[in-house]
């Protein structure tokens, strides 16, 4: 948090740490809210002219930026959370198409978790995430998934015994 930074050098952090996996966030997104905070005094910026590179701007965190974002840390860290699953909209409207039908699509998505939790896998085991909480967000994504394969499982077995 401590380290100055133009927007590229940061777009690239986040994706290094694999920030963008974890939290929906663009790269556009990441510019603008750059501008957004600069803007509101949570960061200063100032300009560089790297030799024939085109100047670039550079941001550091200022002191009302890092309350701002202790703040907003205590506000989440005492909120009650929201979980929402983009496949509950599917999941909601399966009684509208044949038990043949739900259970096939039921069954994409349970491969689709599979083939998560062997990504995950892969990525926890691999070593190429560096911060403990990159690590441990991986891990929640993995418990996650565990718990959406045994629920799917369950699900489609439901809708092949109503097929019956």
């Amino acid at each position: 948090m401590d380290e100055s930074m133009g927007a590229y050098d940061l777009d690239k952090l986040i994706e290094r740490e694999r920030i963008k996996e974890m939290v929906k966030i663009s790269t556009p997104a990441i510019y603008k809210n750059l501008l957004k905070l600069n803007n509101d005094g949570y960061l200063a910026a100032h300009t560089v002219k790297e030799s024939e590179m085109p100047e670039k701007t550079i941001y550091r965190i200022t002191e009302r930026g890092r309350q701002y974002f202790m703040e907003l840390m205590y506000k989440y860290a005492g909120e009650r959370l929201k979980i929402n699953f983009d496949l509950n909209a599917l999941i909601i409207n399966l009684d509208k198409v044949d038990s043949d039908k739900a259970v096939r699509m039921l069954e994409n998505i349970r491969n689709g978790f599979y083939y998560q939790q062997k990504t995950l896998a892969e990525r926890l085991l691999s070593g190429q995430m560096s911060s403990l909480a990159s690590r441990a967000i991986f891990r929640q994504f993995q418990l996650v998934n565990k718990a959406l394969i045994d629920w799917i499982e369950e699900l489609i077995q439901l809708y092949r015994r109503e097929k019956t």
